[in-house]
C-alpha cells in the first residue's frame, strides 16, 4: 500500500515548467510508492519509484518517482544528516562496533 502524503508547500516544491515536486527525506518516509493528495480537492496521484541518482549514502543522491503517466516527477532529495547518520549506523553493524 503506497504511503499517503498530503501536500505541503512548506515541505515540498513544485516546479510548474518541469512538472517536478521535489522534497527532502526529512518530510518523508522512505517507500516505493506514494499517493500525493492534494488538500484542497482532496484528489490524489499515485507516484511509483523509478530509480536513484546515486549511492543511498551520497547526500546528493534523488529518489526519482514517477505518476502512472510518467509525466509528473517527484524528487526526494537525501538529507545531509540524515544521510551521514545513516552512514555511521550502517558501517558501525558492518564492523559490529
Amino acid at each position: 500500500m503506497p504511503t499517503q502524503v498530503v501536500y505541503d508547500p512548506s515541505k515540498m516544491k513544485w516546479d510548474q515548467g518541469n512538472t517536478t515536486f521535489s522534497t527532502s527525506e526529512k518530510h518523508l518516509p522512505f517507500d516505493t510508492s506514494y499517493d500525493l493528495v492534494n488538500p484542497k480537492t482532496e484528489r490524489s496521484m499515485r507516484f511509483h519509484f523509478s530509480h536513484s541518482t546515486g549511492s543511498e549514502w551520497d547526500p546528493a543522491t534523488k529518489w526519482i518517482y514517477w505518476n502512472l503517466e510518467k509525466c509528473i516527477k517527484l524528487e526526494v532529495s537525501n538529507d545531509p544528516e540524515m544521510t551521514a547518520k545513516a552512514s555511521e549506523a550502517y558501517l558501525s553493524a558492518k564492523l559490529r562496533k
